[in-house]
């Protein structure tokens, strides 16, 4: 079995002892199901696997089933349906923070949507993520068969291959069939489709897509994660705006709002500042980074300074583009970030979206699904 599928399994064990009446311990699992404790624990942990006899072993011993410990470790077989089976037409599209879903029952004109507090990531759980879409759309008609749906999804995160191979393989069992998409790519198509242009798609990450030949080839750069690339990203920003409260706790630049903000986050410690950062990194610096743009708002000058240094970055990026295509394409900036560098970008190369964001991406995953399922 896989490292997620021990993780899962693993998960749904643990799941289930704390829901017995009393919670039962590990030591009380290991007496019942005579799978001795040193066994149990990496079992518990998801770092062992194991054989039928003890999964049968650990399931009576929880009274329950074989089934109930690998619920979600496997994608059951698809029956069989074509494209032209599909009812409805759902897209998803992913911000920093939440989702939006759009179905469409076919042949009608509107669509229903909703709003969920989920995102759409190739490092996430893929069973984890077919669960979301599917409460996203039982939000919506709670009555529809996932049969009957053939979804869009622009993904963050895209480059994890073979996460994104599990998923496609499962969200193609689940559903009547799935496009997956690299948000990227997405953000380009739903801006400039037809046309020659760069988008610089800024969340937590930060992706610059670019094209000149209408769109037929579309070139990336960035988009490999932070700290490896991504310079001028939301999770950049905070990393900098922590870089800096530590040169002022330590006494090599002055104390600002900001630094004195960041550093309350950890009691003026910096060595709880290392600890926290060092268990959950990614959410540290997107709290430093939401102090940073509150402060941005405050017109506080390291700020200021620190966004103008991300801009610069980014912009030495679309400079090489500008060198390699020998013209200057107009420019998009799209994704949640991308407000705190519209003021900074030439005005002559912005390229002005006739419509919000969201409402692009959903009109191009609908004509990307439409014309899969019509063919």
């Amino acid at each position: 079995m896989t490292k997620r599928q021990l993780k899962r399994i693993a998960d749904n064990i643990v799941f289930l002892m704390n829901n017995c009446s009393p919670p039962m311990s590990k030591q009380n699992l290991a007496d019942k199901s005579k799978v001795s404790y040193p066994t149990l624990t990496p079992i518990l942990q998801g770092k062992r696997d194991f054989g039928v006899t003890k999964l049968i072993q650990i399931s009576e011993a929880l009274n329950t089933t074989p089934a109930e410990i690998l619920n979600k470790t496997y994608a059951p077989p698809k029956l069989e349906k074509t494209l032209n089976d599909a009812k409805y037409l759902a897209t998803f599209i992913s911000t920093s923070s939440v989702t939006f879903c759009s179905l469409l029952k076919k042949g009608n004109k509107r669509c229903s949507k909703s709003t969920s507090e989920f995102t759409i990531s190739c490092s996430h759980d893929p069973f984890e993520i077919i669960d979301n879409l599917k409460s996203a759309i039982t939000s919506i008609d709670e009555n529809i068969d996932m049969q009957d749906v053939a979804v869009f999804i622009s993904i963050q995160e895209y480059e994890f291959r073979k996460q994104r191979e599990e998923l496609k393989k499962i969200a193609n069992n689940e559903f009547c069939y799935a496009i997956i998409e690299a948000d990227w790519k997405s953000d380009y198509l739903a801006h400039f489709k037809g046309r020659n242009g760069i988008c610089v798609t800024i969340n937590d990450g930060l992706s610059i897509s670019h094209s000149t030949n209408q769109g037929e080839t579309i070139k990336k750069t960035q988009g490999l994660g932070f700290p490896i690339a991504d310079e001028g990203g939301n999770l950049w920003l905070g990393w900098q705006a922590i870089r800096h409260s530590i040169e002022a706790k330590e006494g090599v630049v002055k104390p600002t709002k900001l630094s004195n903000k960041i550093l309350a986050m950890f009691n003026s410690d910096l060595s709880e500042m290392s600890e926290e950062i060092s268990k959950s990194p990614n959410r540290i610096y997107i709290e430093a980074s939401s102090t940073l743009k509150e402060m941005l708002y405050r017109q506080e000058p390291i700020a200021k300074s620190i966004v103008k240094n991300g801009f610069d970055k980014i912009f030495r990026k679309i400079s090489e583009i500008d060198k390699i295509t020998k013209q200057k394409m107009p420019i998009c900036l799209s994704g949640d970030v991308s407000y705190l560098y519209e003021d900074l970008l030439p005005q002559e190369r912005i390229y002005e979206p006739t419509k919000a964001r969201e409402e692009l991406l959903k009109t191009h995953g609908m004509s990307m699904l439409n014309d899969f399922v019509s063919n």
